[in-house]
């Protein structure tokens, strides 16, 4: 075995270390906008729910008075 041969092999496994790093890194920062951009649709769909209960809480209630019942007709004949 010669000596650069055993330089080649460590260059080349430095080389594949490095590669690996990289690519590792640039899944964490796929990964964190991920998780920040899930992260801003959970608060505006947070938001958007705490609109709609305050609007609800806000709105006055309005009461139906019941139709007033008709006098029935009497079957009985006159």
């Amino acid at each position: 075995m010669t000596p650069f041969k055993a330089d080649d092999e460590a260059k080349a496994r430095k080389a594949t270390l490095l590669a690996r790093k990289i690519a590792q890194a640039d899944e964490g920062r796929t990964a964190m906008a991920d998780y920040e951009r899930q992260q801003a649709a959970t608060l505006d769909r947070t938001a958007k729910l705490k609109a709609l209960r305050l609007a609800q809480e806000v709105k006055p209630e309005v009461v139906v008075a019941p139709a007033p019942k008709r006098a029935r007709k009497s079957r009985l004949p006159k």
